[in-house]
């Protein structure tokens, strides 16, 4: 994602506990800091994009001094997770997206991802410029929250399709 908003000429900085990716964001122009709090410092809008609600939860308490007002959560977490670091935010003053990707690194790439965009509509069409970099799929889906649910029910038709096809492609194998 850094790689793209440095490509459309954004200003990147960012923070990553593993050195490697810290190097990476170095490498392609972006500046690699020493805190999500020094981040948050910096940023006019924030993304994080993270691997867990433990890491959603340490990034939340370490923000609440930003000068960015909005938060663009792109994690696939679960949903009350969200709702708990919204509900924090919003206490200092930020609002928070839910902006989940359905899609990988290499449909990033390709700009195939679909970004499921929810939260406080001022706030998304601020955003909204940030994802277009990122994808060209963008809807809109409401209420926060609503973006992870639909996250679910993209995951979930893609589990029934693979099982569908798999069983049919096993009907028609002749040994």
């Amino acid at each position: 994602m850094a790689e793209a908003l440095l490509g459309a000429g954004y200003a990147v900085c960012g923070y990553d506990p593993v050195t490697a990716a810290a190097r990476r964001l170095k490498r392609a122009g972006g500046l690699p800091l020493a805190s999500a709090a020094a981040v948050a410092e910096r940023a006019g809008v924030l993304i994080s994009s993270l691997p867990s609600s433990a890491a959603l939860e340490d990034v939340v308490s370490r923000i609440p001094g930003a000068r960015a007002r909005i938060l663009i959560e792109m994690s696939t977490l679960p949903l009350a997770d969200k709702e708990r670091a919204r509900r924090r935010l919003a206490r200092a003053g930020i609002v928070a997206l839910d902006c989940p990707v359905s899609g990988t690194a290499v449909r990033l790439k390709e700009r195939t991802w679909t970004i499921f965009a929810s939260g406080e509509r001022r706030a998304f069409a601020r955003a909204r410029p940030v994802l277009r970099v990122l994808a060209d799929h963008i809807p809109y889906v409401g209420a926060y929250g609503n973006g992870m649910r639909m996250k679910l029910v993209a995951n979930h038709l893609v589990a029934i399709l693979n099982v569908a096809s798999a069983g049919w492609a096993r009907t028609w194998v002749c040994a």
